[in-house]
């Protein structure tokens, strides 16, 4: 998992993400990082690991990263996903997840929208 130190944006919101083997937060900006933490050692004393941002890669044409789940194994979960479950009201059944501006690369908060399908 490639580290990157996490350049503060003005005005940025993070909200942490549940039900993950590992702590995460993501940005109304569409940014993933892990928080800092500490471990304790077998030996004494406390390990500090500073946060950092997550590493996207495209799957499809969406930003995805890969995050930590039970048994220490990673999957890939796209930025837009994660964003929606943090910042939109839950979806209404059927919802599926679009982009406003039609730009699935703009995993921005303000550009994620639940619609219903017409059937």
């Amino acid at each position: 998992m490639k580290k990157r130190r996490i350049n503060a944006i003005p005005g940025e919101i993070w909200r942490p993400l549940t039900g993950w083997g590992a702590p995460y937060e993501v940005s109304d900006r569409g940014r993933v990082r892990r928080p800092s933490f500490e471990v304790e050692r077998r030996r004494g004393g406390t390990q500090h690991y500073g946060a950092f941002l997550l590493a996207t890669h495209r799957r499809g044409r969406s930003p995805a990263v890969q995050l930590l789940v039970a048994g220490g194994r990673h999957r890939a979960i796209r930025v837009a996903r994660l964003v929606a479950e943090a910042f939109l009201p839950p979806p209404p059944p059927g919802a599926v997840l679009c982009f406003r501006n039609g730009d699935r690369a703009d995993v921005r908060a303000e550009n994620l929208v639940w619609t219903v399908p017409a059937h």
